[in-house]
């Protein structure tokens, strides 16, 4: 699906179970509602391979879910 990011906010820390720091990228997105819905619908995703720097507020990127509900897919849409 094609979404646009609203906004971005850097993720740092270290994790509870694992003790090991992480970095991840947060940004709010936004896309078209289905099912005969009117409007956009909005969400925040958590980006754990995507760096903070090359995402762009304001642009549209292709976004894909894994199996799992992770995000695997976040390219810039040309």
């Amino acid at each position: 699906m094609v979404v646009k990011v609203l906004g971005k906010y850097k993720r740092e820390g270290v994790g509870k179970t694992s003790g090991k720091p992480y970095k991840a990228t947060g940004v709010f997105v936004s896309y078209p509602m289905t099912n005969g819905g009117e409007g956009d619908k909005a969400e925040s995703v958590t980006l754990f391979s995507v760096p903070y720097e090359t995402v762009t507020v304001g642009a549209s990127y292709r976004m894909e879910y894994d199996r799992r509900g992770y995000v695997d897919v976040f390219q810039p849409v040309k």
